[in-house]
């Protein structure tokens, strides 16, 4: 069975990737097109080249590509028919792809490797070379050649080595690399002639490895009918669609009633997943009966669940005696989630003396005890080219995944990208922005955003930084995932009141964006400066107004405020006239006195006002999680046309990544111009508050982003 692959330089893997696998089930997950199923190729490629038709695509044609695959025997694999080797308990097998060394275009050349070891003392090792071109068919690739070769104990167990070392450093991953290139390097390349005893025993072997290997490949249903407008879906049809549905269920007809498959072991399974089904093969025929409703005749395979079908198909290929590496790619179509979860249950704890590799996109697969079984796939853009990558889920990460916050981990390893926000309310609002922006009906047109972005924002997955006590921890593990992360902080983030004080350092691979003026809350105080929509200003006050009962202290909280406002608005432009006139007549002795009573009760309006919209933003905070839907996005549609620093937060996810730790100034273009209609503030009166760098909240717009931090000092409205 498997036990590790080392892997470089095929289809888009352009970084040396080590998996090393646990007896039993492991899991492979990750978004679409990040290289899940091409680990299942290279896997199938070591056990034979018979099992693909087509060769890897290389993505550096410069540079050695290889796959290296450790395999160990079980004890119970069947015997080795070659009078000149024992048994072997360990082979390592490898594939290798390199320039053709005639220089001609487009041309390589293709070694295949097989070393077995009966002992661990002494290795026999086989080499086969072809030559082809790249994208070629394995049909169209030529022969050049076999030979067995004596190669040094220590070379081989430094390359059986290269795929089993856990939580390495860079240096020591390099060195690996460079332990299977030495290996490769001690290969011969040119062969005086072909050994046909060589080539006999290297594909003696791989057949008779081979024969522990079965992978289930994703496109397996056995239904002849797609859609009612198939010229089949007719009564004079019926016979013949069931019967090409019992042809084309290979596994069933293959595996049901075969004397390789353990039955006191499949039946044990059968109970676990499958019960009440009951499945029964006559020649050709397939008919799914139900124990529990015995009065009813059997059904035709294809009137049979689908679930229940790849049920049966796994408990089969799990009871097989000689599969000792199962890959299965989306065991649980069409699967109940409760039958999902007792197939976990059951490939998790009931799997012994086998490896078996399970590609999945559901997360009910992953549990806290699959978690530390589980690799995860991304994808990177890398000087415009497209990279894959795969790693483990680190063991002290764990942890995270145990009781409450299963989920919230389980859908951290299922995001490509990642939005951190502070907490709940910022996620409610911030989620509303990108729904309307997606779906803009609502939203101008200068407002609104490319398909490339709206693509950008689905993908986007916004979780909590804080709240749960393990915001830093989960944002490190993403970090360690190799996750996109982007972060939204308030001002006092940055002054180093609260979570972050690393943001600066390139190497930290996220994008950080900070309110400048406040936090999420102060949009809403800023809309209730400037907006003069009546809708929006209602939907704030009942947000506001949850669970308050008229004649509450706080029920008119937002109408005070407002009235506040306007009666400093109109103290300053007395203000104003005042000064005006004791300029005119040139008489400061009743000037003075009445400005000082203008002044004192400005301060007292002064403080009512910030006391209020104190008051106004914590009950927000509280109340915004427990708002109608529709409230909260006519608020965060104000905010999207009318809010500079939401505008601006907008732009700040438009900016391409695709050169990350690169530092690059946002230039003017990428902040698009606010449209003439937006809301001016009324700066001669609003409350000048100091942020944390000491800057006015009236300052002008400015931006910078460095690739990874993005600072706004300006108003939030303009």
């Amino acid at each position: 069975m498997i036990r590790s692959i080392a892997f470089h330089n095929f289809v888009h893997f352009n970084q040396e990737q080590r998996l090393v696998f646990e007896e039993g089930t492991n899991f492979i997950i990750g978004s679409n097109s990040t290289g899940k199923t091409a680990v299942l190729e290279l896997i199938r490629r070591c056990y034979s080249n018979n099992i693909n038709t087509s060769t890897s695509s290389v993505l550096n044609k410069n540079e050695l590509a290889y796959a290296v695959c450790h395999f160990t025997i079980p004890e119970r694999y069947p015997p080795l028919n070659i009078n000149c080797m024992q048994q072997p308990k360990e082979i390592i097998a490898c594939v290798f792809v390199t320039n053709s060394r005639n220089d001609q275009a487009n041309e390589f050349v293709y070694y295949k490797v097989i070393s077995a070891t009966s002992n661990g003392h002494s290795y026999q090792t086989f080499v086969q070379k072809f030559l082809g071109h790249y994208g070629c068919r394995t049909k169209k690739l030529k022969n050049n050649g076999c030979t067995e070769v004596t190669l040094e104990k220590a070379v081989i167990e430094k390359v059986t080595d290269s795929g089993s070392t856990k939580d390495e450093k860079v240096e020591d991953s390099c060195s690996k690399k460079d332990e299977i290139r030495n290996f490769f390097n001690m290969i011969p390349k040119e062969f005086e002639s072909t050994s046909k005893e060589a080539l006999k025993i290297m594909n003696t072997l791989y057949d008779w490895l081979e024969r522990g290997y079965v992978g289930i490949l994703p496109m397996r249903s056995i239904g002849p009918l797609q859609w009612t407008k198939s010229r089949y879906n007719k009564q004079k049809h019926r016979k013949r669609n069931y019967k090409k549905a019992c042809k084309r269920a290979e596994i069933l007809l293959h595996l049901l009633d075969d004397e390789m498959v353990d039955e006191k072991q499949e039946i044990n399974f059968s109970e676990h997943i499958v019960y009440p089904y009951q499945f029964k093969k006559i020649k050709r025929n397939i008919s799914v009966s139900n124990s529990d409703r015995q009065d009813l005749p059997p059904n035709p395979l294809l009137k049979t669940p689908e679930g229940i079908l790849e049920a049966k198909q796994l408990t089969l290929i799990l009871s097989h005696k000689e599969f000792s590496t199962i890959t299965f790619e989306e065991p649980d179509r069409g699967m109940h989630p409760h039958m999902i979860k007792k197939m976990r249950d059951l490939i998790l704890r009931g799997i012994k003396r086998k490896t078996v590799l399970i590609i999945t996109h559901n997360p009910s697969l992953i549990d806290k005890w699959a978690m530390s079984r589980t690799f995860v796939s991304s994808k990177s853009i890398l000087n415009e080219t497209i990279c894959h990558s795969i790693c483990k889920v680190p063991k002290g990460y764990v942890k995270l995944s145990e009781s409450d916050r299963s989920e919230e981990m389980k859908n951290l390893l299922f995001s490509s990208r990642i939005l951190f926000v502070e907490g709940k309310t910022d996620k409610i609002v911030v989620e509303a922005i990108f729904r309307l922006l997606i779906h803009d009906d609502k939203i101008s047109g200068d407002k609104r955003i490319s398909m490339k972005q709206k693509h950008f924002l689905l993908a986007t997955d916004i979780r909590e930084l804080s709240g749960s006590g393990n915001g830093p921890k989960k944002k490190e593990f993403c970090k360690k995932m190799k996750k996109e992360i982007y972060i939204l902080f308030d001002s006092d983030v940055k002054g180093g009141t609260c979570l972050a004080n690393e943001d600066e350092d390139e190497s930290k691979g996220e994008y950080t964006f900070y309110w400048k003026n406040g936090d999420l809350e102060q949009r809403f105080i800023d809309i209730l400066d400037n907006c003069q929509e009546d809708s929006v200003i209602k939907a704030v006050i009942k947000i506001f107004r949850i669970d308050l009962q008229e004649g509450d202290k706080k029920y008119n909280s937002i109408h005070n405020y407002l009235q506040d406002r306007k009666q400093m608005k109109d103290l300053e432009e007395r203000n104003s006239a005042i000064t005006y006139k004791s300029l005119e007549e040139k008489c400061k002795t009743s000037s003075s006195v009445e400005m000082e009573k203008l002044n004192k009760h400005k301060d007292e309006i002064h403080k009512r006002i910030k006391n209020t919209k104190d008051v106004i933003k914590n009950r927000l905070k509280k109340k915004i999680p427990d708002a109608d839907s529709e409230d909260i996005e006519i608020v965060a549609n104000e905010m999207i046309h009318k809010s500079k620093e939401v505008e601006e937060f907008i732009a700040f996810l438009k900016v391409e990544t695709s050169k990350k730790g690169e530092k690059r100034k946002l230039s003017e273009t990428e902040i698009p111009e606010f449209a003439a209609s937006s809301v001016q503030s009324s700066q001669s009166i609003d409350i000048v508050e100091q942020n944390p760098s000491g800057s006015s909240s009236t300052d002008d717009a400015t931006g910078i982003h460095t690739g990874q931090t993005q600072e706004f000092n300006t108003m939030s409205i303009d």
